[in-house]
């Protein structure tokens, strides 16, 4: 197998423009703000990437170069060019070959310093990868699942995906640049010997920076799988390693309550966890558990769960048929209920629209058209309405729907009427939602052959020896129910709680607060931690197997002049002067290992372009330094509400309805780069002509037919007619789904009602009209820093092409 390029060893990319002899120089926090503004645009630019079926073939090792797979229109594509037979078994061609430079140069960085690593991956066979994986991936890039700017609202998956990349530029400034190295506040104590006031918001992060520190360059990671073997709470280590397990509990819970309260979809993805809940046969997986041998326990497992009845399965499995659709697994009919019971909702919206002839028959068919149009053609539409303004209605662009009138026929835009177009906008946005639906439950449902099934069987199988290991000697039972219990409890938190006057609705519930999720995750710790104990004291070697992974991983976060053992050469920086400080301390941090690279690469531009880049670095330095203080007193707010009595606590929606400038999106940066992704987000006009709005624009409003969406206020569908789904309980949910499902869980219903539900859970609806908390929207507003990509983006990539770039080789497949 090739190996990757040293990332320390890579110098400056070839064909860099020759360095201007004039030039500025650059200070520390100068350098780091033009780390931070590079990686930002770079991570996202690469998770966006994967909308185009062509970035998986360029990504590079595990995945193969090779022509993306053509889209049929309804959800059957081949898997790769020249595909044989034998795919269907696994089987891949002798040679292949990967990219030589990767077109996603931080995820591959990342992905292959961390998961590639990992002991059970190292054992999966090459076709996981280049076969069912890529595969799986090629086909969502091809589904053309839709766009925010299209539905004119914040989609699910933008927000996921904007979490991811908020959370991976972090990870990936700290792989190229290292974690800063100054020592720990107290240099003259040990971790174990300090202490934190954990309600004071400078030691609270206080503990958190230490213990990173101490793991990356210390044996603080070694010193923690030894006590988790001997003891059975792993706070108890240091009262640091206790801080920072609370650091990490408020920071989760922060992530939480943005997604399942703040968040315009949060009552629609309660809805959509508690309706995967209600399917899964908690009963039958803790019987199959009881099983004393581990090969029989792995094999009844898989045939719960994969195993599939059908007379197309029955044709293949003889050999009379290879490519029949051979039914759905009881995973697949999960995934497939559940979105078919949503997208029927989005069908359920779209159909009123159909009946009620607000547009006319000629304006809805038209919107059908189009949506049965090819992908390129969908792309020039999006083009048009984006970047070409009207001359005509005052230099505003058209929307979709009018962008899509205009393609069909330009007649139907010239007596379109508000009310017209708000119905057009909220069908188009339900077929949009009904499209993606089905493209999902065709990708891991529906293909033949099954790549979804076999991932999964290959994935069990690499994890194989460590199932077994501690199947015998931990009752897995306990902690599937553990799962159950905690997820069933979160469920019922996001769903909020009920009023304490009498008189109030049931629907008027109050929703819960940071607080609410902080208790949950604190009084279920304890699970996690029984369960590393476990593992660790019962099964040494899967403890020392995983140990030797973690210590050899966060290595690769260690800044320039470490050495093997962790500790720094050199004396410490002037970064140390300011020990309390920890914002301030990681802006005079610079860039760290990439300090070089910057500087070459500023050095290359002209004077005047400098000039411009620097003015644009020092109002990015005073936002990091204003949002890092408004973050550390939104810190100290949220610890004292957490740490107040529950009946005197205040809560924090009422406190963040009255804004001002000391307040920020949350007690850290990545809430609040975030949400800076989600602001900046381009979406549609809200009228036919209009301007472009962004994320912040339309941060109260949900497509139609969203199920448990509120249809006013932070669920507000944005039409007239109110589509969004309301609440319903859980009771008509589970019979919903079984009308859909046909009685093929018929089998299984004993599993279901089996399970411990409390009587509190069975009859809960999802309030559909409480009052959500509004999205904060205040504290330091972020810089323009386009002049700064412009600039340097494109260098920029290119120098982190040329680090993970290796020579293409081909490799024998030993599948």
């Amino acid at each position: 197998m090739p190996t990757e390029a040293t990332d320390t060893d890579a110098g400056p990319p070839p064909g860099r423009p020759p360095a201007n002899t004039a030039a500025a120089t650059l200070s520390a926090p100068q350098l780091h703000a033009l780390f931070d503004i590079l990686t930002r645009y770079e991570t996202y630019y690469e998770v966006q990437d994967f909308r185009d079926p062509d970035t998986i073939s360029a990504y590079g090792t595990p995945f193969v170069e090779r022509k993306p797979p053509a889209s049929t229109g309804n959800g059957n594509r081949d898997q790769q060019e020249g595909k044989d037979e034998n795919d269907a078994t696994g089987s891949t061609p002798t040679n292949v070959v990967y990219a030589r430079q990767s077109r996603s140069p931080i995820l591959h960085m990342l992905f292959n310093k961390t998961v590639m690593t990992l002991p059970p991956a190292q054992t999966l066979p090459p076709a996981f990868w280049h076969v069912r994986v890529q595969g799986i991936m090629e086909q969502l890039a091809g589904a053309e699942l839709s766009e925010s700017y299209d539905q004119g609202a914040m989609g699910t998956r933008k927000m996921l995906a904007t979490a991811a990349s908020a959370l991976v530029e972090s990870l990936g400034r700290g792989a190229l640049g290292g974690y800063p190295a100054h020592p720990t506040s107290e240099q003259d104590k040990t971790l174990a010997e300090q202490t934190y006031d954990t309600a004071n918001a400078a030691d609270f992060a206080r503990a958190w920076d230490d213990v990173l520190r101490a793991a990356v360059y210390d044996d603080l990671v070694d010193e923690l799988f030894a006590y988790a073997a001997t003891h059975p709470d792993m706070e108890g280590h240091s009262p640091a390693v206790a801080a920072a397990a609370d650091y990490i509990i408020v920071h989760i819970a922060e992530f939480l309550h943005y997604v399942f309260v703040l968040s315009p979809n949060g009552r629609y993805l309660t809805k959509l966890v508690d309706s995967v809940q209600l399917l899964v046969p908690y009963s039958l997986v803790r019987q199959t558990l009881r099983v004393s041998n581990a090969a029989t326990m792995i094999n009844g497992m898989m045939k719960l769960l994969l195993a599939k009845l059908s007379v197309g399965g029955l044709t293949n499995w003889i050999g009379l048929t290879s490519t029949a659709d051979d039914g759905m697994n009881l995973l697949q009919r999960i995934v497939s209920l559940v979105l078919s019971y949503d997208a029927s909702n989005f069908k359920k919206a779209a159909d009123k629209i159909d009946k009620e002839r607000t547009a006319s028959k000629a304006q809805l068919a038209a919107i059908r058209e189009h949506m049965a149009r090819p992908r390129a053609y969908h792309e020039a539409v999006r083009n048009e309405s984006l970047t070409k303004a009207s001359s005509t209605n005052d230099g505003h662009h058209a929307s979709m729907v009018a962008a899509i009138l205009d393609s069909v026929d330009p007649s139907l835009t010239s007596s379109l009427t508000e009310s017209q177009y708000a119905q057009l906008a909220q069908y188009y946005a339900a077929l949009l939602s009904v499209h993606d639906r089905r493209e999902l439950t065709n990708v891991f449902c529906r293909q033949s052959p099954d790549l979804f099934t076999q991932a999964v069987r290959d994935g069990v199988a690499a994890f194989d020896p460590i199932i077994r290991g501690i199947h015998d000697k931990i009752d897995l039972k306990e902690h599937v129910s553990d799962i159950e219990s905690f997820i069933n409890e979160f469920i019922e938190i996001s769903k909020g709680t009920k009023p304490a006057s009498k008189t109030s609705k049931n629907e008027d519930r109050i929703l819960p607060t940071i607080k609410d999720y902080v208790e949950l995750l604190r009084r279920n710790r304890h699970l996690l931690y029984k369960w590393l104990h476990r593992v660790a004291h019962d099964t040494p070697d899967i403890r020392e197997t995983f140990r030797r992974w973690a210590i050899e991983t966060i290595k690769i976060f260690r800044g320039p002049g470490a050495s093997e053992s962790g500790n720094r050469d050199g004396t410490p920086t002037a970064s140390t002067e300011k020990k309390n400080d920890l914002g301030a301390s990681r802006l005079e941090g610079s860039a760290g290992a990439m300090d070089p690279d910057l500087r070459a690469l500023f050095a290359t531009l002209p004077a005047d372009v400098q000039t411009n880049v620097v003015s644009v670095l020092d109002e990015q330095v005073a936002y990091l330094g204003a949002l890092d203080e408004a973050a550390a007193q939104q810190r100290q707010v949220l610890l004292d509400k957490i740490n107040a009595p529950s009946n005197t606590a205040e809560d924090e929606s009422t406190s963040s309805s009255s804004p001002s400038s000391k307040q920020a999106p949350g007690s850290g940066r990545f809430i609040a780069r975030w949400q800076e992704l989600l602001d900046d987000t381009v979406i549609g006009p809200g009228t036919a002509y209009g301007p472009l709005r962004h994320g912040k624009d339309v941060a109260h409003i949900t497509a139609p037919g969203k199920t448990g969406a509120s249809p006013s206020g932070a669920g507000n569908s944005g039409g007239p007619n109110g589509l969004s789904g309301g609440g319903s309980n859980a009771s008509s949910s589970k019979s919903n789904l079984r009308k859909l499902d046909g009685g093929f869980l018929s089998g299984i219903s004993s599993a279901l009602s089996s399970r411990n539900t409390s009587p509190e859970r069975t009859p809960t609806p999802i309030p559909a009209s409480a009052a959500t908390p509004g999205r904060i929207d205040v504290g330091p507003r972020p810089p323009n820093v386009l002049p700064v990509v412009d600039a340097l983006g494109t260098q920029f990539r290119q120098l982190l092409v040329e680090r993970t770039s290796r020579p293409t080789e081909p490799v024998k497949d030993s599948n």
